[in-house]
């Protein structure tokens, strides 16, 4: 509970000081939910280069700090490209999965260069959101458990939280929250018998 306290706090920091994009990856039963979401100041990207998106690619690669989101539904895309690194956020090899929802939303790795792709006209400040599933756990993508921060041009970021299965699910906490209200109430019955 701590651990997810403190992502909060921080997830909640780094969205209120700068305009930028949050990639969760929350493990689940049976694959990794991965969500980006935020907005970006395009003007400090440079120029634009707008391509056929002939290719829906959805996943990450967290050797590379890569997260992507193609949705089948944006006939082009906005690339933008400038000098950097993503931050890795594990060991893993590429994986692929499915598209579920939004739009276009990709970071990925050129080289020694950043590459955003956004949709085409995408306008600075403007809600951005994708959200894509691939299967398997964070052992077997090799992902890592944390925080990991890109900066970008302009003061802004991409920051990759990574949220593992919870040790104990909430169903399981709850049944073991009544068990035990159960037996402090037998003991408590049995201790008013006694006097």
């Amino acid at each position: 509970m701590k651990y997810l306290i403190s992502v909060f706090t921080l997830v909640l920091t780094a969205t209120v000081a700068q305009a930028s994009v949050i990639a969760t990856l929350s493990e689940r039963n049976t694959d990794v939910l991965l969500t980006i979401e935020g907005s970006l100041d395009i003007s400090s990207f440079g120029s634009v280069l707008t391509l056929s998106n002939s290719i829906d690619v959805n996943g990450f690669l967290p050797s590379n700090g890569e997260v992507f989101v193609e949705t089948p539904f944006e006939s082009d895309v906005d690339r933008y490209e400038f000098s950097g690194v993503l931050t890795p956020f594990g060991t893993g090899a590429i994986s692929f999965g499915s598209f579920d929802a939004g739009g276009q939303v990709a970071f990925f790795r050129n080289g020694s260069n950043i590459q955003i792709q956004l949709p085409d006209a995408y306008t600075s400040g403007t809600k951005l959101f994708g959200q894509a599933s691939v299967g398997g756990d964070f052992a077997s993508l090799g992902i890592s458990t944390g925080i990991f921060v890109t900066a970008l041009p302009g003061n802004q970021s991409l920051t990759v939280v990574t949220t593992p299965l919870s040790a104990v699910p909430l169903p399981a906490g709850g049944l073991l929250l009544l068990s035990g209200v159960a037996v402090l109430t037998t003991l408590r019955r049995r201790k008013k018998k006694v006097s």
